[in-house]
């Protein structure tokens, strides 16, 4: 399950990746048949459904041109159904500490024991 991590300004973080990704990103993760679990960084909250209705919302309106596939619809409800009924699992709760830790490249690797 991928981790994506809203911070204040409202940026989304894939901790898997290590980068910024958008709402039109995080449809095309689920649609692509990947496992997220939202965390607000703030709050630790499990914000997964609000997250993955904006961005249904985000993919309506940018693909609305091009045509919005029933499958691609389907894997989008799909998942927002899985994360009314679960949330996130309980292994992939989000730690601050351990992110400052990567961020700042603090932590236990490279430590003389």
């Amino acid at each position: 399950m991928r981790t994506i991590i809203k911070h204040a300004n409202r940026r989304l973080y894939d901790s898997s990746e290590r980068k910024v990704i958008t709402l039109l990103g995080v449809s095309e993760l689920v649609v692509g048949g990947e496992s997220i679990c939202v965390v607000d960084k703030a709050s630790g909250e499990d914000i997964t459904v609000v997250t993955l209705l904006q961005s249904l919302l985000e993919r309506l309106r940018k693909r609305s041109s091009e045509g919005f596939g029933g499958e691609d619809a389907d894997r989008l409800v799909a998942a927002l159904r899985t994360a009314m009924a679960t949330g996130c699992e309980a292994g992939e709760s989000y730690d601050s500490e351990a992110e400052a830790g990567h961020r700042t490249g603090a932590g236990t690797a490279g430590r003389a024991a």
